[in-house]
């Protein structure tokens, strides 16, 4: 799964929640200063992302736009494979769901800030993934390469079901069980955030999110 779109995002809505307003005004200060300052909030704002995360079972889901999500994706053939929260990430809630057949993951996410959200995606034998996202925000973050993703705010997850299938690159895809399904999450977190720390946030992906101006 490696750099899923999903994993991105997460470390900047850990980033959204986790700066107050004074780190805000300082962080505006250094943009102003061009480019340097702009790469120096990206330093900031990595070194503050956990290197990895835990998931902890949660109860499932019982909020109404997240009901909507899961029951359209079990309507095209998904199953639910859980409910966690990020022990890191106070407050975000994952239910994941995969449709095996299809060899088809998806992750529908609830935040109290950040409202709901939903990637589907699937994983190659080769260690390359694909992923089409409906997430809100995130999307400057470069993408690592070899896992590419398609922004599609606003579509319904069935939709994304259906991109998935049909957009997705040829060739060997890898099955992960219900079972496994938490600990590859945990591990593809771990993999991408070692990638994004050694290649920092540049100026242009700093200003692209808005990590400059953000105040939880």
């Amino acid at each position: 799964m490696s750099d899923l779109k999903y994993i991105a995002f997460l470390a900047v809505l850990w980033l959204f929640f986790k700066f107050g307003p004074a780190q805000l005004i300082r962080r505006v200060t250094m943009a102003l200063l061009g480019k340097k300052g702009l790469e120096e909030v990206g330093r900031k704002a990595l070194a503050q992302q956990p290197d990895r995360i835990t998931l902890g079972a949660a109860q499932p889901p019982t909020k109404p736009q997240v009901l909507v999500a899961v029951s359209s994706l079990e309507r095209r053939g998904f199953q639910r494979a859980g409910s966690f929260q990020v022990r890191e990430m106070k407050g975000l809630m994952l239910h994941l769901l995969l449709k095996t057949e299809d060899s088809a993951l998806a992750v529908v996410y609830d935040h109290p800030k950040a409202g709901v959200w939903a990637d589907l995606f699937s994983r190659y034998a080769d260690g390359t993934s694909f992923t089409v996202t409906n997430a809100p925000a995130g999307n400057a973050l470069d993408q690592r390469p070899g896992h590419p993703s398609v922004k599609a705010p606003g579509q319904p997850p069935a939709m994304l079901a259906m991109r998935l299938t049909r957009e997705r690159p040829a060739g060997e895809l890898r099955a992960v069980t219900a079972a496994e399904f938490p600990r590859v999450f945990e591990q593809a977190y771990e993999e991408s955030m070692a990638w994004r720390k050694g290649k920092g946030l540049s100026a242009a992906e700093v200003r692209g999110s808005g990590l400059e101006r953000v105040s939880a």
